[in-house]
């Protein structure tokens, strides 16, 4: 049965992210939740020879009762990941896409 994501659901998938992204010795990862502002974010930073990374990952917030994907740079993608947690596809909205491309796709517009 599927079910409205929480932003403990959100929680969950950004830190076993960064749990795996962690094992991989590509930079260190880190699990930014904000349950309050319902904002969480994965962000690997560190250095490769004398290159700064810092990069975002992984950007989830939930807005109007909905999953907005506003980054996802997972090699796999979150997608499967929400469905699999119960979450429909009319409750997640791929943000990162131009809202004219969004009604292309099988998820929310918005």
């Amino acid at each position: 049965m599927a079910r409205v994501a929480t932003t403990h659901t959100l929680a969950e998938i950004v830190r076993h992210e960064a749990a795996i992204w962690n094992q991989s010795g590509e930079g260190e990862a880190f699990a930014l939740v904000d349950e309050q502002a319902s904002a969480f974010q994965l962000i690997i930073i560190g250095w490769e020879d004398d290159r700064r990374i810092f990069d975002v990952i992984l950007h989830l917030r939930l807005y109007n009762g909905k999953v907005w994907v506003e980054h996802d740079g997972l090699p796999e993608g979150v997608t499967d990941q929400l469905l699999a947690a119960g979450v429909e596809q009319e409750q997640i909205v791929l943000a990162f896409m131009p809202p004219w491309k969004r009604p292309f796709t099988t998820f929310a517009v918005d």
